[in-house]
């Protein structure tokens, strides 16, 4: 399967950001985006670095918004670094219920679904 045309690998995209230089990204800045000084722009550029230290995406995508995800294992989450409560369980999957309705007479058929065009 082909990369979608401009979604960088995850590698690179980091690789991008630690090589970004403060002339380069005002002379591009086409969204507005305001950093008060080449200070401020070292700052936020080491923030977003240490946010991605140590994590791998396993996957990305890009959805019909054209906005990018990137999957990250549990473990390498920014948000669980240093947690002491360790990484959570998924929950089980919803159960779905059996019924009888009036199109089967079988007790393991599914309820039918309130969502149905009413004439």
């Amino acid at each position: 399967m082909a990369k979608p045309e401009g979604l960088l690998p995850f590698k690179e995209f980091v690789n991008s950001i630690r090589s970004e230089k403060f002339s380069a990204f005002l002379a591009r800045n086409l969204s507005g985006i305001k950093v008060a000084n080449e200070n401020a722009f070292t700052d936020m550029q080491a923030h977003i670095l240490t946010l991605y230290e140590n994590t791998e995406a396993l996957h990305s995508f890009v959805d019909e918004t054209d906005a990018v995800y990137d999957c990250i294992p549990a473990e390498q989450q920014p948000s669980l670094r240093g947690s002491q409560e360790g990484i959570p369980s998924a929950p089980d999957a919803p159960k779905y219920e059996l019924a009888r309705n009036s199109y089967h007479e079988s007790p393991d058929s599914l309820i039918d679904s309130p969502l149905g065009l009413e004439w």
